[in-house]
């Protein structure tokens, strides 16, 4: 197709595509769309709490071992 063909074809369907396609497209897109948020949403939300329980887990067993709080004692600088 031709350059000035297919730019007429552009201007000459633009109406019908913002006027009739985009419309019913988005109606079909925008509920997927949310569903497709709220799943990201909810996974990080899941995963942040199960992260601060792994989090304070490992900072609880490395302060209740003593080989792990003395040579992290010992090996700390004096100011």
């Amino acid at each position: 197709m031709m350059r000035g063909q297919l730019r007429h074809l552009l201007v000459l369907a633009w109406p019908f595509i913002r006027l009739v396609v985009l419309p019913q497209a988005l109606r079909a897109v925008i509920p997927a769309f949310f569903n497709l948020a709220v799943e990201i949403l909810l996974n990080s939300t899941m995963i942040a709490a199960i992260a601060i329980f792994d989090l304070l887990n490992a900072a609880n067993n490395a302060a209740n071992d003593p080989f792990w709080l003395e040579k992290h004692l010992r090996t700390a600088p004096q100011h």
